[in-house]
């Protein structure tokens, strides 16, 4: 086939495909549930109720808010105190005093990490009306399996828990009215347009007039795609964002060690604006998405001397170097603003310079494993936290560099001994990812897949291993001791009570590492295709599957290619994979898990991030990317970036206010 007339079906083909992801990323917004409804700010919850089950009701008027002619419906937030309740809960909606609807919903079904909704059959007019909403409970027997979410309101009355006024509000929102259509169809058609728009402008004028590769091809899509959810991610929406904010803001200010709070929690004294601006985000957690007006916390000034202390002992203990780009980018900007607003966006924006250099700068140089690290770099959840504080995406660029730079001491014919500046780069780059997150430690036996002769004598290669290992150990012991002189601790566990508890209990321990191990599957989905904020914006169940068929065709194109590799290719990526994995579920059960939970708490998808690339070493081996054709990377891509874009779409869909 003329080689033209190829390029022109190429380009049709991709254009057909771009309007069809358009069509079902408008159809996804519009037949939405309860997503795509416009609702009020939740009540922050800083409260709870009594426990509460049969006999017990709890009453909660409704205000609504000026200007809103129409209630669809409400939302409010509980706290399970048992795991799967067998009982039912019963809420009753009423209007003017009377009963207008009414929901049973089984216990067990009760969901406790976001708002449970409760719509109405039809609209009901809201002008002039009093609304208001009861919750009981039967069939629960003796235990009391509930509590309620409560918080502060200068326009809501307290709620009333079997007729006593309690300390706060429940912790409620409003249902509107559905996202207006128009806007359903045209953010997404903009979204898709400027993404398509700029890819035009880039090959069939900007790549001819400078002569760029392929590589190029890859930073302007992986650049324009990272500014899209620059724009659409709402700051505070994803999780544990304020507490990276609260930490990075206490570095850039001199404080490398947080000291301890009044209540045992790491944490720092922080202007009561800073303060202000990290209470905020607490109305994002509960929400389908991020729902809330920021006209607030852009209006927050540090001014004054007034300061408040302030706990995040999740990010307390976390070692300062990991949030290098968002310091620079808070400290800069604390020269010419006094906004804890902008300055978050600006250390974001630092933040994802930095990722963009390093894993574009891991791609150019790695003579293997390019379409891993691309596949890796276009996944959601690494792009959304690529636009955040959260230093995950730094650590990952980190991590894609160092692979770049061992893969490129393996394969580089060229080069003799290595010289002094490679085993200054190579501890360097050892040090500093140890010293970000020493869960990754394991990564420092990359070095085995250097060939000995590399090294010269045998004695300057284990003396090497011997020195970096040696150096990757001090320096932990060091913050180990550091942290442990500051006694900073989680506020949901004691980390020396569960130690003792492993040991007292170890066939109880052992059963959580097995279910540990054999949920390794749902973390993988999560990782590839899971929720996005703050796990409160739902992604649809294909993304996953097609991002894993797309990294099982990769994995089946660099194991297809003439094997030259030793096994010790596949082999020390796939311990160091498992080494890590281990280590994540371990830190995690010893650091942050209550004593004598049935389960490892707070272990998500984006921790496995990093080892991703070497999971798929694990599986192919390492060749040259040289045997896998240009066709299938292109295409390879071109899927990832449509996927992207719904993401994005979905992202805005779930917190447009």
């Amino acid at each position: 086939m003329d080689k033209s007339k190829f390029k022109i079906r190429t380009v049709v083909v991709r254009c057909v495909i771009i309007a069809v992801v358009l069509m079902l990323a408008i159809l996804f917004c519009t037949t939405l549930k309860y997503e795509n409804m416009r609702t009020s700010e939740v009540i922050s919850p800083d409260t709870l109720t009594v426990e509460l089950g049969d006999g017990d009701e709890v009453l909660q008027k409704i205000h609504i808010d000026e200007n809103e002619d129409t209630l669809y419906g409400f939302g409010f937030l509980y706290l399970d105190m048992n795991a799967n309740p067998k009982g039912s809960v019963k809420v009753y909606a009423y209007r003017d005093g009377e009963k207008i609807r009414e929901w049973v919903t089984p216990g067990e079904f009760i969901r406790t990490t976001e708002c449970e909704y409760y719509r109405f059959d039809k609209p009901q007019p809201a002008k002039g009306h009093e609304f208001s909403f009861k919750v009981t409970f039967e069939g629960f027997g003796d235990i009391k399996p509930f509590k309620l979410r409560t918080g502060p309101s200068d326009v809501n009355e307290k709620a009333l828990v079997n007729g006593t006024k309690s300390t706060g509000t429940l912790c409620y929102l409003n249902i509107y009215e559905r996202v207006s259509v128009p806007q359903m169809v045209l953010i997404p058609l903009a979204v898709f347009a400027v993404f398509t728009g700029w890819q035009c402008i880039w090959h069939f004028f900007l790549k001819k007039k400078l002569n760029l590769g392929e590589e190029a091809d890859f930073a302007s899509v992986y650049i324009a795609l990272l500014l899209l959810y620059f724009i659409f991610v709402p700051i505070q929406s994803i999780s544990d964002e304020e507490y990276h904010f609260l930490r990075s803001y206490t570095i850039a200010h001199g404080d490398l060690i947080s000291q301890v709070s009044l209540n045992g929690e790491g944490g720092a004294l922080v202007p009561e604006a800073v303060a202000k601006f990290a209470d905020e985000s607490y109305r994002n957690v509960f929400h389908n998405g991020s729902r809330a007006d920021d006209e607030y916390i852009r209006g927050l000034v540090i001014e004054g001397d007034q300061m408040r202390e302030y706990g995040f002992s999740n990010t307390a203990i976390n070692m300062p170097l990991m949030y290098l780009p968002s310091v620079i980018g808070i400290g800069l900007s604390d020269i010419f603003t006094n906004r804890p607003y902008i300055m978050a966006y600006c250390g974001r924006f630092c933040n994802m310079l930095a990722t963009i250099f390093l894993v574009l700068l891991a791609v150019r140089i790695t003579p293997s494993g390019k379409g891993y690290f691309k596949f890796t770099a276009l996944l959601p959840l690494l792009m959304q936290q690529s636009v955040s504080l959260a230093p995950d995406s730094f650590i990952m660029g980190l991590v894609m560099l160092y692979i770049a730079l061992i893969l490129r001491l393996r394969f580089a014919s060229d080069q003799g001994e290595l010289q002094l500046k490679d085993y200054i780069i190579l501890y360097l780059m050892t040090v500093v990812i140890v010293l970000c997150k020493f869960v990754y430690a394991p990564l420092c036996l990359l070095l085995f897949l250097v060939p000995k002769e590399k090294f010269g004598k045998k004695s300057r290669y284990f003396g090497a291993i011997a020195v970096f290992a040696l150096s990757v150990i001090a320096f932990l012991m060091s913050w180990m001791m550091i942290i442990g002189q500051y006694n900073i601790k989680f506020n949901r566990s004691d980390s020396n009570l569960q130690i003792r508890y492993i040991l007292s209990n170890p066939g109880k321990a052992l059963g959580i590492f097995a279910n540990y191990i054999l949920d390794s599957g749902n973390y993988m989905t999560d990782l590839t295709g899971g929720n996005l904020g703050f796990s409160n914006i739902i992604l649809p169940s294909f993304t996953a599957l097609i991002f894993i068929v797309i990294a099982v065709l990769w994995c089946r194109k660099m194991a297809a290619a003439p094997v030259s590799a030793s096994h010790a290719s596949r082999i020390i990526p796939a311990i160091i994979a498992v080494m890590v994995y281990l280590l994540v579920g371990l830190s995690e059960y010893v650091g942050w898990t209550k004593v004598g939970a049935s389960a490892i708490y707070g272990v998500t998808g984006r921790y496995f991030l990093q080892i991703l690339p070497l999971i798929l070493f694990a599986l192919s081996g390492i060749e040259k990317d040289c045997r896998i054709d240009e066709g299938f990377r292109e295409k390879t891509t071109f899927v990832s970036v449509m996927l992207n874009l719904f993401a994005i779409v979905s992202i805005w869909i779930y917190t447009v206010y």
